[in-house]
């Protein structure tokens, strides 16, 4: 008996903006933040990180690149740009067992 998938893809754009205030003086935060970062950066790159929190805001400014969105502090309300701008777009189809798609349907 032959099987098929039915799909969905739906594509839309949503901007998420997470932030964190802080100063170069916050020991607590830095050292978070190399915990935090060791989850994701090489040792090797963290070895060169000071101990102490750093007064150079480009080591701040990479430490913070190294983490997830879910790991700020702070956020915004999501932005969904294709809600407000009317562009989500929808595509259903149907495939056969080899990926094969029989219909396919824009919306």
């Amino acid at each position: 008996m032959a099987t098929y998938k039915y799909v969905r893809n739906l594509k839309q754009i949503v901007i998420q903006t997470v932030y964190e205030e802080f100063d170069t003086t916050d020991q607590d935060l830095w050292d978070k933040l190399l915990e935090n970062a060791s989850d994701y950066a090489d040792e090797d790159e963290l070895e060169n990180f000071p101990i102490d929190a750093s007064d150079e805001l480009a080591l701040w400014f990479k430490l913070f690149s190294y983490l997830n969105e879910g790991e700020f502090t702070n956020s915004l309300a999501d932005d969904w740009v294709s809600d407000r701008k009317g562009f989500t777009e929808i595509t259903d189809s149907l495939e056969d067992s080899e990926g094969n798609e029989i219909f396919i349907s824009n919306e």
